[in-house]
């Protein structure tokens, strides 16, 4: 009996997870929607339904359901609809991005990413407090989290990262945040951040070449290596495959660069290198 009645436990637990998930969706849609009209319900929501499931001594799966509400609330109503709401938002997102569980750091990472895309001046005054809770995420061990899901809260940490460079990088130590950043690229586990992030790191050496290779090229074999892994898989789109080809045709036509390359190339797994290859044909 024991056994059936962890099944039935279990079977619960994923109808909670997924009537969850559906509710977090239908009301971010409503939010993207009806933007002003949400207003009222924004702060009965903040007020009656927030303060509730982000308490201490609520279950993960609870939790995340808050830290979704939260993060479309900052994705679809913008710090112009809420900004009285905004620095407490902020500070759910600050709370669970170190958490050990998994789910919730994906659902703070995720919003820490919207937060640099959203928050415009008043991203200055958490900057410092975001990259300090990205990196300590960084370092969390997947303990008994599923492997799949500890991934997917590894990439939205290091794709927010990557929005807080390109947005922000006059608001923290950007030379620093890049070599964490790079040292964590590629992502191969989610296609869409991956994509994303993978077209930005094309579209910052294309802007700034010298911020993104650093001094003495420093970062070329990390960039070159990037491209080599994320090319012919679909963590590279078309238009990044093209902005690939177009910047290691510019650089292969400085003979330092080139160079560079060439050596970089030669300690990669051969099926890298062909990639290299046949896009340079």
């Amino acid at each position: 009996y024991m056994g059936d009645e962890v099944m039935l436990l279990e079977e619960d637990n994923n109808h909670e997870e997924l009537l969850h998930v559906a509710t977090a969706e239908l009301i971010g849609s409503l939010f993207k929607t009806h933007k002003e009209m949400t207003l009222p319900f924004v702060h009965l929501l903040y007020n009656e339904v927030l303060a509730k499931v982000l308490q201490p001594g609520q279950s993960d799966r609870v939790h995340q359901f808050g830290l979704f509400l939260v993060d479309d609330m900052i994705e679809f109503l913008g710090i112009e609809l809420i900004p009285d709401l905004w620095p407490h938002l902020s500070e759910a997102l600050l709370r669970y991005g170190t958490h050990s569980s998994s789910l919730l750091r994906q659902a703070s990472a995720y919003g820490i990413g919207i937060l640099a895309l959203r928050s415009k001046d008043a991203f200055a005054s958490i900057a410092n407090d975001c990259i300090r809770v990205l990196y300590e995420a960084l370092q969390k061990p997947q303990g008994t989290d599923k492997v799949k899901t500890f991934q997917h809260a590894k990439a939205n940490t290091v794709a927010a990262l990557g929005k807080i460079i390109s947005n922000h990088p006059d608001k923290v130590n950007v030379k620093e945040v890049l070599g964490i950043w790079l040292a964590n690229l590629p992502l191969q586990r989610d296609k869409a951040e991956g994509q994303v992030q993978h077209e930005l790191l094309c579209d910052m050496i294309v802007s700034d070449s010298d911020f993104v290779l650093g001094p003495n090229m420093e970062n070329l074999g990390r960039v070159v290596t990037i491209f080599a892994q994320v090319l012919e898989t679909k963590f590279c789109n078309s238009a990044t495959r093209d902005k690939i080809k177009m910047i290691l045709d510019r650089m292969a036509s400085q003979p330092a660069y080139k160079e560079a390359i060439v050596q970089v190339a030669s300690g990669l797994k051969s099926e890298e290198q062909g990639r290299l290859s046949r896009l340079m044909a």
